[in-house]
Order: structure tokens, then C-alpha cells, then sequence
């Protein structure tokens, strides 16, 4: 009797391989998500130390032209906070859709892997089966030979 051999075995090699890609994209865009949660923190951090360094500031008294400076450095923290905001969503879509990709990849592999084990139980079937009339064909042999 032939081994068994899964007819979907291409298919399932093509979406393993397929599933690895989609979790190395999904482990970069965590990464990426991760890299932009750390840079929003740093800037309110700073936004936060240079508020409390203003005030301190301001209460010895302050030049104009240092107050415009500080505020032009709020300006462009309040700036690169709000870019961020922007990264930090549209990283996060991006992460979703790897997720949305790789789960409905393993969802495809299970398919797969399900269908595997019903040929499998069909070919151990057809097996005993066949094994079966040959016990019958040598019984039936040994019956007429004596």
C-alpha cells in the first residue's frame, strides 16, 4: 500500500511560510508602536520639566526675549507631540492589520490542518481495509489448499 500523502501539502507549506512573514510584520509593527509610545512619553516628559523650569524662572523674573524663546520651544514640542499623535495611529492601524492578517493566516493553517487529519483517518480506513482482504484473500487461500 502507497504512504500517506496529504494533497494539500503545497498549500499548507505556502501558508506556514506565509504565517512567519505575517509575525515578523506584526513583531516590527509592535516594535514600531513601542519606538512611538517611548518618543510621545520623552516629549511630554520634557514638556512637563520645561513648564516647571518656566515657572521657576518666571518667579526670579524673566527677560521678553526669553520668554519668547521658551514658548517658541513649547510651540515646537506641542508640534512634534501632535506628529507623533498622528505616527502613533496610523501605527496602530498598521498593527491591527497584521494582527487582522496573521490570525486569519492561522484560521487558513487550522482549515488545513483539520482537513489533514480527515484524509488521514480516510487512508488508515482505506489501510485496514485493504489489510483486511488480504488476511481474508490468505485465509481463503489456506482454506482451499487443505
Amino acid at each position: 500500500m502507497k504512504k500517506f500523502k496529504f494533497t494539500l501539502e503545497s498549500v499548507a507549506r505556502v501558508k506556514n511560510s506565509t504565517k512567519e512573514m505575517q509575525e515578523t510584520l506584526l513583531h516590527n509593527a509592535q516594535k514600531q508602536l513601542n519606538e512611538l509610545n517611548d518618543r510621545i512619553n520623552y516629549l511630554n516628559d520634557s514638556l512637563r520639566i520645561h513648564d516647571s523650569m518656566i515657572i521657576a524662572q518666571m518667579s526670579e523674573g524673566m527677560s521678553c526675549e526669553s520668554l519668547i524663546m521658551h514658548n517658541n520651544y513649547k510651540v515646537y514640542i506641542l508640534d512634534a507631540i501632535q506628529k507623533t499623535v498622528v505616527e502613533i495611529k496610523k501605527a496602530s492601524l498598521h498593527h491591527e492589520n497584521c494582527r487582522k492578517a496573521l490570525v486569519e493566516t492561522m484560521r487558513e493553517i487550522k482549515t488545513l490542518d483539520k482537513i489533514k487529519d480527515k484524509q488521514y483517518a480516510m487512508y488508515l480506513e482505506e489501510f485496514k481495509k485493504e489489510e483486511e482482504k488480504i488476511i481474508g484473500d490468505f485465509v481463503s487461500f489456506k482454506v482451499q489448499n487443505a
